[in-house]
């Protein structure tokens, strides 16, 4: 009878547990853990990228706009942006190290609601709280009393997700805000430049032109020598200061051809003395436009990076202070000792 017994309850005890885990009873236990590797190395990342978006660009011809007033004005924008974004970095440096630490789960989350409290004050807006782009003072103390109270480090960064919204936005703001001061910066440096070369721009182009229909009518010149019967009046067209040398209805002479040839030969080494003597101030302002388009082009990129990198923290905060799963553990003491009972009670048909 005894063993008859313990045979029933050790069947009671492994249907339980197969029971449970088909079920999802609550025998089955699911915790989260915060997985700090990845969001270490995205800090380590941003830290790295900022190090570039802050690296001064390098003004060598366009030097004398340095101090232009839309270029002043694009690094107004840029500041604050570079502020926020080492903020960013410092509080994820500061995650990091609480997370290391041997402080208690309580004693973290009011090491983080107090270095909140002084960070986030540069970073947020002082408007009304729309959307969570910004939060009033009254939101972000209340914001912060709720993580000091957290008695879980991970709950405590739950709880720190307004704030991280709201300085994401500012910071994308900001980046819209620094992309549109770039533009306006170039665009007062490419007119200064244009203003600059000018007239020097408008004597080369000029001078091309005249070098084109030189070089034309020379040829056209040097083919009345090989029979071109349409050469002389087309010469006598183009350049009248040498209609003598080609009268009309009657052939140049070799003579006639010559003194052609020799007159615009000379007016094209004329030109391409002026064009050599202009070139030193046209290779200046091809190296300003290059130099120009490569620093619309570094600032514009840093913009999308410090964007880029905001969006990446705020993913990767998110998915911290989410947590991993960790696999599901059965609780087997209470498996047992409920199967056990119900068999004692004879319920199982065995």
């Amino acid at each position: 009878m005894l063993s008859s017994l313990r045979i029933r309850i050790g069947l009671a005890s492994a249907l339980g547990v197969l029971a449970a885990a088909s079920s999802g009873c609550s025998y089955v236990t699911t915790q989260h853990k915060l997985d700090m590797q990845p969001f270490a190395e995205n800090t380590i990342t941003a830290i790295g990228e900022m190090r570039k978006v802050e690296a001064p660009p390098v003004w060598i011809r366009l030097r004398p706009y340095f101090l232009h007033p839309a270029v002043i004005e694009a690094r107004e924008h840029a500041r604050p942006l570079f502020v926020l974004m080492r903020a960013v970095n410092a509080y994820s440096l500061q995650i990091v190290s609480l997370n290391d630490s041997r402080l208690p789960e309580a004693q973290k989350s009011r090491e983080l609601a107090k270095f909140l409290q002084g960070a986030s004050q540069s970073a947020l807006l002082k408007d009304e709280d729309t959307a969570q782009i910004s939060l009033t003072d009254e939101r972000r103390a209340a914001i912060l009393k709720d993580i000091e109270k957290r008695e879980k480090f991970m709950d405590a960064l739950q709880a720190a997700e307004p704030i991280v919204n709201a300085v994401t936005n500012r910071g994308l703001e900001l980046a819209d805000q620094l992309d549109q001061a770039i533009g306006r910066a170039a665009n007062a440096v490419e007119a200064e430049v244009q203003g600059t070369y000018k007239a020097m721009l408008a004597n080369r182009t000029a001078l091309l032109s005249l070098q084109d229909r030189t070089m034309r009518n020379l040829a056209l010149a040097e083919g009345i020598a090989f029979g071109d019967e349409a050469a002389p009046e087309e010469v006598r067209k183009e350049v009248p200061l040498l209609a003598d040398y080609a009268p009309a209805g009657k052939k140049p002479t070799l003579k006639d051809q010559q003194a052609m040839v020799a007159s615009l030969a000379g007016q094209a080494l004329r030109i391409k003395a002026a064009l050599e003597q202009i070139e030193p101030q046209y290779q200046a302002y091809r190296e300003s436009v290059f130099e120009l388009d490569s620093l619309r082009a570094k600032t514009t990129e840093n913009s999308k990076l410090a964007r880029s990198v905001l969006m990446l923290w705020s993913r990767s905060h998110k998915n911290l202070a989410r947590g991993v799963e960790v696999p599901p553990m059965f609780d087997l003491a209470k498996i047992v000792m409920s199967g056990a009972s119900t068999a004692a009670k004879g319920i199982l048909p065995f």
